[in-house]
């Protein structure tokens, strides 16, 4: 019996030694054989995912003039989550135009940072992704610039008569005989230099109120009989008709001689003969809720009360 189970002993390391050796054997002839092998074992191990490193930083931001590049010291910028609440609001250093956060933000993520300042607009919501080659021995990162536009205080609106070339002033008077549409040029010109008339569209996040930017064109007629083709948006007061035109924003560079000025052609449809009254207006932002209710405040350029007399 001892011999049996020697020998039994004997024989299972033999075959051991033999499936060793077909294994070693096959793992070197056959590349299919190693792949299958590799396989078995990647679906029983598993696949280590490797976690990019993460950890929290400080922010730092600079806020410039658009066109200039130059500091602003006034701005303060507030920053909020995707969900639109407030988690900071830093001020920029008076000679530097920079603010550091107070609060940390980890590599990676997405923070959304709205910047005000006097005499610029108001920027949109601004997506900023902390970026995530930071080293780790870093414990503050820059965002960059935020670039603002600065307001101009002045506006030149000038509306001619197509067909004659003759420029439509406050309480003047057209006589036209046999017309069925009528042409007037706008030219708005005269910012200040390294400015900007009209801002982005944005939702001030602080009170909820929703900006139409750009320049704001808007047409006031006393009659249905007379009508400008092309407008944005539409509606009436009592006997006046208001027609609202959204322009692009324009600006007046010191670096730029081919800027500073923005056209547009407004033609009027008449279907009857009589006197119409009209009046031209002019904003760069405005509230869309104050547009939809007809109530555009004090504009910032005019031409009013122009009589057109069709016979």
């Amino acid at each position: 019996m001892a011999k049996r189970r020697g020998g039994t002993k004997i024989n299972t390391q033999i075959l051991v030694v033999l499936f060793m050796f077909l294994l070693i054997f096959a793992w070197v002839v056959s590349p299919a054989f190693r792949e299958k092998v590799g396989n078995l074992l990647s679906g029983i191990v598993g696949e280590k995912e490797e976690t990019p490193e993460t950890f929290p930083v400080y922010i730092k931001l600079r806020a410039v003039d658009d066109i200039t590049g130059s500091t602003i010291t006034s701005a303060e910028i507030y920053i909020y989550d995707a969900a639109g609440n407030r988690l900071e609001k830093l001020s920029v250093d008076s000679t530097t135009g920079i603010a550091q956060s107070q609060n940390e933000y980890r590599i990676g993520e997405t923070i959304y940072v709205q910047v005000r300042a006097s005499d610029y607009y108001t920027t949109p919501l601004i997506p900023l992704t902390i970026p995530t080659d930071v080293p780790a021995e870093h414990t503050t990162v820059s965002l960059g610039n935020i670039a603002l536009k600065k307001i101009s205080t002045s506006i030149t609106m000038v509306a001619t008569d197509a067909s004659t070339g003759n420029q439509l002033s406050s309480s003047s008077s057209v006589s036209k005989s046999g017309i069925t549409s009528w042409i007037v040029s706008m030219l708005f010109t005269g910012l200040d230099s390294n400015s900007w008339y009209g801002c982005d569209d944005y939702t001030d996040m602080e009170t909820g109120y929703t900006y139409k930017g750009g320049t704001i064109f808007v047409i006031a007629v006393n009659s249905t009989a007379i009508t400008p083709e092309g407008y944005d948006y539409a509606g009436t007061i009592g006997t006046t008709r208001y027609f609202v035109y959204y322009l692009p924003s324009f600006r007046d560079s010191a670096y730029d001689d081919t800027d500073g000025t923005l056209g547009a052609t407004i033609t009027f449809t008449i279907s009857t003969t009589g006197n119409f009254n009209i009046n031209f207006y002019v904003y760069d932002a405005l509230r869309v809720t104050a547009i939809q209710s007809l109530s555009f405040g004090t504009a910032d350029a005019s031409i009013t009360n122009v009589t057109l007399t069709v016979s």
